[in-house]
């Protein structure tokens, strides 16, 4: 059963649209090779595909054991030298794969956290100007009695990104200039 999207706010509709757009822009930049190796990837990396290669190596030993005891010639006698050159250039195949299907990847994470970090900055700024407006009003307020409030004072003022960084570069290496 579908839920009833009509019964969700103006906000949270705005937001899954936004998510929305902003998933079309990373598969909108994504070229058919890309998607092509990304449907590979997804497939590769299901069990069944593990299940699927095993038997595979197993009935290609098995099936030149038996020609081999059945007299006949093998078409690849044991030690196996071309099962081991096809698992060979299968593994680099894969492996290929796995780095390029990883960069499209990390290249969305990437976009990702950086939006994530604006999205933190907007709200620190936010946040910061909601407590000196209330902060304001306070003061302003004749009922409420006017005391002068440091730790408020302190979080109106919006957060500097550098300064934060370069404080966490401190911390964790002191060494550093």
């Amino acid at each position: 059963m579908t839920p009833d999207r009509s019964a969700l706010p103006l906000h949270v509709e705005e937001t899954i649209g936004a998510f929305a757009e902003l998933h079309a822009s990373h598969s909108g930049g994504t070229s058919p090779m890309r998607f092509g190796i990304a449907r590979i990837t997804r497939l590769v990396g299901r069990p069944v595909f593990l299940l699927a290669i095993t038997l595979g190596i197993a009935a290609w030993i098995l099936v030149n054991l038996a020609m081999l005891h059945a007299g006949s010639r093998p078409f690849d006698a044991p030690p196996f030298a071309w099962l081991q050159d096809t698992v060979s250039g299968l593994a680099l195949v894969m492996t290929i794969l796995i780095f390029s299907t990883q960069q499209r990847d990390d290249a969305i994470a990437d976009r990702r956290d950086q939006l994530n970090l604006q999205l933190a900055l907007l709200s620190d700024q936010k946040l910061s100007k909601l407590i000196g407006l209330l902060e304001d009003l306070r003061r302003d307020d004749p009922h409420i009695a006017d005391r002068t409030d440091l730790q408020a004072d302190e979080m109106a003022v919006p957060a500097d990104a550098h300064v934060i960084s370069e404080a966490i570069k401190q911390k964790i290496d002191p060494r550093q200039p």
